[in-house]
Order: C-alpha cells, then sequence, then structure tokens
C-alpha cells in the first residue's frame, strides 16, 4: 500500500510508485500527470482526455500485474496495436487511438524524465546529438513516422541546431523567428520548391517536439516557401 511520504525529487509523484500498481498510486500518477499538461499550457479538455487515456492504460496494466516501474515502448505499443482494437473496458475509458498515443507517450516521457522508469541507453554523446535522439524517438513513438522521412527530418533539425548554436551551449529559449527565418531562407536558395516543403515540414515537427518536451517557444513559426524563396528576403535577412 503506497503511504504518504515526501515528494521525489521533482516533486509530483509520491516516493513508493515502484511497488504493484495499486488504486492509491494510480491516483498520484494521475495527478502527477495532470499538473504536467496543465503546467505545459494544454486545454482543460485535452488534460482530460488525456488523463482518461492514461488511467485506461494503468488499469489494463493492473490487469496484468505490472507496476509502473514495469511501462515502456513495448507494452505502450501493445496498448494501443492490440487492446485498443478489442477494447471492451467499461466507460469512460478513452479508445480513440490518437488520443491514446499522445497522451501514453506523454506520460512515458514524463515517468523517464523524473526517473520513475529507465531510460534508453544513447550512445549519443553531445548535447545536439541527444536532442536528436529524442526527437527520432518522438517521431516513432508518438507520430509512427517512417524511417525514410524520420532521417529527413533529423538531418533538417541538426543542421538548423549547428547554424543557430554551432558548438555553443543549446540555448533554445534563445531562438528566435528572426533565425528561423534566416535559416530557411538560406537553405531554400539551393533547393527545389519540393525540398523546401520538406524543410519546412521537418522544422515544424521540430517545432512541435521542443513544445511537447515542454519548451516554452514563442512566436516562433516556419515561414511559407514562397516567403523562403523571395530574393529580397534573402538579401536583406543574410
Amino acid at each position: 500500500m503506497l503511504a504518504a511520504k515526501p515528494p521525489m525529487k521533482a516533486g509530483i509523484f509520491g516516493d513508493r510508485v515502484r511497488c504493484p500498481m495499486d488504486s492509491q498510486q494510480l491516483g498520484i500518477i494521475l495527478t502527477g500527470f495532470s499538473d504536467h499538461l496543465q503546467s505545459l499550457g494544454y486545454a482543460p479538455m485535452t488534460v482530460q482526455d488525456y488523463i482518461r487515456s492514461a488511467n485506461h492504460f494503468c488499469r489494463w496494466l493492473k490487469t496484468r500485474s505490472y507496476s509502473t516501474a514495469d511501462i515502456n515502448r513495448e507494452n505502450i505499443r501493445s496498448f494501443l496495436e492490440k487492446h485498443l482494437r478489442h477494447c471492451h473496458c467499461s466507460r469512460p475509458s478513452s479508445r480513440d487511438p490518437a488520443t491514446n498515443k499522445s497522451a501514453l507517450w506523454q506520460l512515458f516521457e514524463l515517468l523517464q524524465a523524473h526517473g520513475i522508469i529507465h531510460q534508453r541507453k544513447s550512445n549519443a554523446s553531445s548535447p545536439k546529438e541527444r536532442i536528436i535522439g529524442r526527437f527520432d524517438s518522438y517521431l516513432l513513438d508518438v507520430c509512427g513516422v517512417a524511417e525514410t522521412t524520420r532521417q529527413a527530418r533529423r538531418r533538417m533539425a541538426l543542421e538548423l541546431l549547428t547554424w543557430r548554436f554551432g558548438n555553443r551551449p543549446l540555448r533554445l529559449q534563445k531562438a528566435s523567428g528572426m533565425d528561423l527565418l534566416r535559416f530557411v531562407a538560406f537553405r531554400a536558395r539551393t533547393l527545389s520548391p519540393r525540398s523546401i516543403r520538406v524543410l519546412s515540414d521537418s522544422l515544424r515537427s521540430f517545432l512541435r517536439f521542443l513544445q511537447f518536451e515542454g519548451h516554452c517557444l514563442k512566436d516562433l513559426c516556419v515561414p511559407s516557401a514562397r516567403l523562403c524563396k523571395s530574393k529580397n528576403l534573402q538579401k536583406s535577412r543574410l
């Protein structure tokens, strides 16, 4: 049974979340998850939907005698790909695949960040490589993106980080809309219209990932392909 303990280092989960899943533990997890989603600025209705999804998943785990520490990519995929297709759980269990997918990978990232579940080992050595590795996991696990598309998006994201920060520390909060405008205009000079669309899609995806991770990037948007090819823009901004 989960006793009332001082909070963990991050302060949102109770201290004994590795015990077999019980209703008190589930309540602590869902409360912490709700607080996390609200801190990221999710709309109240979205928070409710994500909490229903997390509740559904955790109760499914409980039927298999799993604890929170047993949560991993494999049982999330099993829940999404197998259980939801034949789900007969009582309402109000969320069954929408897209909502469940986004919610559970958000939950997974949160539990990893707080040390509740083990993080996947990575061979990445630099901060840029590590963030690109997490971006790739997001594209695969949350968005279900194919390898060929992920490869292009990883490359474009790495180019942006290298162009903006070089070998300096990654201070993502320092990135501005003008930085994006200048980078895309610079790259667009040598790209076909189709490749510019790939670049724009890749950068939009990367921005969504950064917001998914909780980075507050205000007023950032990727310029349109037509604006990217503007010769006046390229001359005046670079």
